[in-house]
């Protein structure tokens, strides 16, 4: 209570805190703590917000929250029927080449590693600098030991992860690919981080080792043998701030995809 110099004002404001002091004894007293809070008076807002007639008087403030929140479950509904049977494609090389490139992958077809080798060291590693404004000697980093006379090959599983900041490009295998959506499963070979921290990804799969659907992608996985590994499908890219396209805001800038048969 503030200082006053009129008894008047003291015993009003005794008085109201006095009154506000019984007031919250009887609600505890009741069972209905919210009641001070709130300023609701009548036993019927407990029965209503609860569906319960019955007032407890030892339950805590959590299991009224609880309690109120589980009576006002939403009735079930009926799943929807599983998928009978997905689609099948009868050319799934040509579907998965179709979505990629519209989603933002360029796709090179070619005949063997040599012929990826060539087109990357003839064609796509001049292109990128010019293309992406990247400046000085590209730093290129591959997984697949075929290719470490074009690119820094790393093998050590223990490599510290900030060591490859500062990579341009990452050449990768992907153990196979989605015709649906173009998704690739690359599973942890070495360093989990290189296909997400490299600002430009290459990956090469077999066409031979294109399925369908996501289902046949998840049969041929099974329970899996890999730690880590993650489905890829083309540059990653958010529109979410301002409808604003930004491309590499989680991951690489742009994916080059390479089928080998």
């Amino acid at each position: 209570m503030r200082n006053c110099h009129y008894d008047c004002c003291r015993h009003i404001e005794c008085s109201v805190a006095e009154s506000r002091y019984l007031r919250g004894i009887r609600s505890l007293h009741s069972g209905r703590d919210d009641v001070l809070h709130s300023g609701r008076d009548d036993e019927s807002y407990w029965q209503r917000t609860t569906g319960n007639s019955q007032l407890t008087t030892n339950m805590t403030s959590r299991e009224k929250i609880l309690q109120a929140v589980q009576s006002a479950q939403p009735e079930g509904t009926t799943l929807p029927p599983p998928v009978q049977e997905a689609t099948v494609y009868d050319a799934p090389l040509a579907k998965f080449i179709e979505v990629a490139t519209l989603i933002g992958s360029s796709v090179f077809e070619v005949n063997d590693q040599e012929a990826v080798k060539e087109h990357l060291q003839q064609v796509y590693l001049p292109e990128l600098p010019e293309r992406w404004q990247i400046p000085g000697q590209l730093r290129v980093v591959t997984t697949w030991v075929e290719m470490q006379d074009i690119a820094e090959y790393t093998d050590l599983p223990d490599t510290d992860p900030h060591t490859f900041q500062d990579v341009d490009m990452a050449i990768m295998m992907a153990e196979f690919g989605v015709a649906e959506n173009s998704a690739l499963w690359v599973p942890e070979t070495v360093i989990r981080v290189l296909p997400f921290i490299c600002q430009h990804l290459v990956l090469l799969v077999k066409k031979n080792n294109l399925l369908s659907n996501m289902h046949q992608a998840y049969e041929r996985m099974g329970l899996g043998a890999d730690a880590f590994g993650a489905f890829i499908a083309g540059p990653s890219k958010t529109a979410d701030i301002e409808q604003s396209l930004v491309l590499g805001a989680h991951g690489p800038r742009s994916l080059g995809i390479y089928l080998i048969g």
